[in-house]
């Protein structure tokens, strides 16, 4: 599997979420450079920095290298999200903006993971490398480097935690050693990463689109982790098999942002699976019908879930629909991704 460029980890984006409530608090109008650094400091075990007054080395004077500003816009609108679950607050609800030297330091760390054949995930160390630069004096620079033990040909170059919270806590290990992802749970973990998908993108609502990306996402994350499917979840969970075996994988993915959802679904109030939760964008009528279609064919074919396959063959089957219309902007033709779907899910 080819893993592309870097993503940001799950621990950039905790850190990150940490630093907009702490500026929150403060009544800051922007997250500060310093409130970032000062969050992955501090999941080092540190103190919250007291910064000196002193003249630091400013901003680099630098902008987002072009190939990383997809995936830095992305990652800030994910901090973002998860201050706002934190905090229980609605989309509606202002956050501070983000000071641009984050945006800088955070772009300059994804492009030297991206040097690093390694780094599948940008650690926190590079991204608190790249933002003392940008904020912090020269002796505070030395003090740092000092304190933490921090190299930078090693730790400053390991690879992250993989963002996969959402599965996380649905793993039930067979053995020591073996997490796996059950048919049971596989539904729930691919509504929280479809949820993500748009967030990531800046979407209004979760649309058909988002169910793709969200199977390529998975399927990439969990061979990083290596987190497999569970015995029970492998013949209806072949969705990002058959998307990467006609050359769909999430590095190609993970950047489709565009909101092709003809509108939200008026969802019933007892079917809480499918509702959003406070902050997150609604699910478009387009993924609440083949959700439910996916359903329909998971019960006339005996199947106790609905996995990735009935859910893929679903927004496949959709030919005008926002997910085919994906689809075919990436090479797949959904007729035929649905009829391969088909063979396999059949008894």
């Amino acid at each position: 599997m080819s893993f592309g460029q870097p993503v940001a980890s799950l621990e950039i984006q905790v850190a990150l979420s940490w630093a907009v409530r702490r500026a929150l608090e403060f009544r800051e109008p922007s997250v500060s450079a310093e409130r970032a650094a000062d969050a992955m400091l501090r999941m080092l075990g540190a103190d919250e920095v007291r910064w000196q007054m002193l003249p630091g080395w400013g901003a680099s004077g630098e902008g987002v290298p072009v190939a990383q500003e997809d995936e830095v816009e992305a990652t800030l609108r994910l901090a973002h999200w998860r201050a706002r679950r934190d905090l229980r607050r609605s989309a509606a609800d202002p956050l501070p903006e983000w000071d641009p030297r984050v945006r800088v330091g955070l772009g300059r760390a994804l492009a030297a993971a991206a040097e690093a054949p390694s780094i599948r995930c940008l650690g926190f160390r590079l991204f608190l490398r790249a933002l003392l630069v940008e904020c912090a004096s020269p002796g505070e620079w030395s003090e740092f480097i000092r304190r933490f033990h921090l190299r930078p040909d090693e730790e400053f170059l390991l690879d992250g935690t993989p963002p996969v919270s959402s599965a996380s806590a649905f793993l039930k290990p067979v053995r020591k050693g073996d997490p796996v992802l059950s048919a049971l749970a596989a539904p729930a973990v691919l509504r929280g990463e479809a949820v993500q998908q748009a967030v990531r993108g800046g979407c209004a609502l979760v649309g058909q689109a988002h169910a793709v990306m969200a199977v390529c996402a998975l399927d990439y994350l969990m061979a990083i982790t290596r987190i497999r499917l569970a015995d029970d979840a492998v013949a209806t969970n072949g969705g990002a098999r058959a998307l990467a075996e006609l050359g769909v994988t999430y590095p190609d993915v993970k950047n489709f942002a565009m909101d092709l959802s003809p509108g939200p679904a008026e969802i019933p109030r007892e079917d809480k699976a499918w509702r959003a939760g406070r902050g997150d964008p609604p699910f478009g009528a387009d993924l609440y019908h083949a959700a439910g279609e996916a359903a329909r064919l998971a019960s006339e074919l005996g199947h106790r879930y609905a996995g990735s396959s009935h859910l893929l063959f679903a927004i496949a089957s959709d030919a005008t629909g926002p997910g085919a219309q994906m689809l075919r902007a990436h090479g797949v033709d959904p007729s035929v991704l649905a009829m391969r779907l088909g063979r396999e899910l059949a008894p």
